[in-house]
């Protein structure tokens, strides 16, 4: 019992000797912040850093909703380290970036490349694997400024944004390990969602005009939208890829969660399906000495609106229209996106590569010094499966 007990004291003594080093710092005394943008220009990288400003006039924390709650400090450096050690001297708080929301890439640091961004956000104690990284064609000064009035916090509002746009189809998330893990992949193939600012619009439809209260609506309202995705090719920006395609992406990454496909059927007329539960097999073989690849989709749908034209009659509802045209809308758009990427602009955001290279050994270890050249001269082949398993509401179109 007493070795027990001296055991315990021990463990315990050593335990205590193991506390951290690090400086306390109050948290009144930090700047939180909340997104970071980086642009890179004259041989410098840019910084843009929006911390976390409650406006409200009930206290430190209060927060009014007619306002940004958050301010941009800018700063620059020949590194990203040396730009964010700057941060501090302008203003009078500690940098604190552990709750960082967002990476976004202006357009000019992602023609200058990943590297030396991963290679700062890797290996920085404060920095979080699973911030979220977005593009934007131009500054990321320019959207970090952006008086946007879709919420109360600008940074939150775009991740959230982002995560809507993921559940409908419509682009999906991308983190920053992801970006780490993709940049060292056999293809070293990375694909980053894109977004844009768009003027804010009024309740009919159009744009709001220039408020000069002191309110949000203050200067040029803006929105932030959705604009394709961003495609790096050994960590240097490729080329992008329209919004229209980013639902056969999101199918073709598994990371497709639901969304809404308008078809156009001759004896049932025009259909909106949503869309779930899609699953996909992808499966490389040779043929003829070739490396071609089958991939296979299969997907539920149910009918929301079916939009008949007044002078047809449907006797009786045939699922299998709706499904058959379907399911050639489907396979035209992950068509365009293999061409667009394997074709025309060789690169393989799908790790079409990492599964030739698993599945024949031998023949990756003849072929991997032209993975190029595999990927231009790969061919494939697309299944549709649709499987409409109820209907919704059918209308007359008048």
């Amino acid at each position: 019992m007493i070795k027990k007990i001296l055991l315990i004291l021990g463990t315990l003594l050593m335990l205590s000797s193991l506390t951290g080093c690090l400086k306390t710092i109050n948290l009144s005394d930090r700047a939180i912040v909340q997104a970071i943008g980086i642009d890179y220009d004259q041989d410098k990288y840019k910084l843009s850093i929006q911390i976390f400003s409650p406006q409200g006039s009930g206290g430190q924390t209060a927060i009014d909703t007619s306002k940004q709650n958050s301010k941009v400090i800018t700063t620059e450096g020949k590194t990203i380290g040396e730009a964010m050690s700057k941060a501090d001297l302008k203003q009078g708080k500690k940098i604190f970036y552990g709750h960082n929301r967002l990476i976004i890439l202006g357009e000019s640091s992602a023609e200058k490349g990943l590297e030396n961004i991963i290679s700062f956000f890797n290996t920085d104690a404060q920095s979080k694997s699973d911030v979220g990284m977005l593009v934007v064609k131009g500054d990321a000064n320019e959207i970090l400024n952006a008086k946007i009035t879709q919420g109360i916090l600008p940074a939150e509002t775009i991740e959230k944004i982002v995560r809507n746009a993921e559940d409908t189809g419509q682009s999906f998330q991308v983190r920053f390990y992801d970006v780490a893990k993709n940049y060292k992949s056999t293809t070293n193939s990375v694909s980053i969602p894109v977004i844009k600012l768009e003027d804010a619009e009024d309740n009919s439809g159009e744009k709001k005009e220039e408020d000069t209260s002191s309110e949000k609506s203050e200067g040029d309202s803006k929105v932030i939208s959705m604009d394709g995705i961003a495609v790096f090719l050994d960590g240097r920006l490729k080329t992008y890829i329209d919004q229209e395609n980013t639902r056969a992406i999101q199918i073709l990454l598994q990371k497709f969660k639901s969304s809404v496909v308008v078809s156009e059927s001759d004896s049932i007329g025009t259909s909106s399906v949503e869309i779930f539960k899609s699953k996909i097999k992808i499966n490389p073989r040779i043929k003829n000495g070739d490396m071609t690849v089958d991939i296979i989709v299969k997907t539920d749908g149910i009918v929301k609106e079916i939009v008949v034209p007044e002078d047809r009659e449907v006797p009786v509802f045939e699922y299998k229209d709706i499904e058959d045209s379907l399911e050639e809308v489907i396979k035209v758009e992950i068509d365009n996106v293999l061409y667009l990427t394997l074709k025309e602009n060789n690169i393989d955001i799908f790790n079409f590569m990492d599964r030739i290279k698993q599945k024949y050994p031998s023949y990756w270890k003849d072929n991997r010094d032209d993975v190029g050249n595999i990927i231009s001269n790969l061919d494939y082949s697309v299944k549709v499966d649709v499987n409409i398993d109820r209907t919704g509401l059918q209308i007359k179109d008048k």
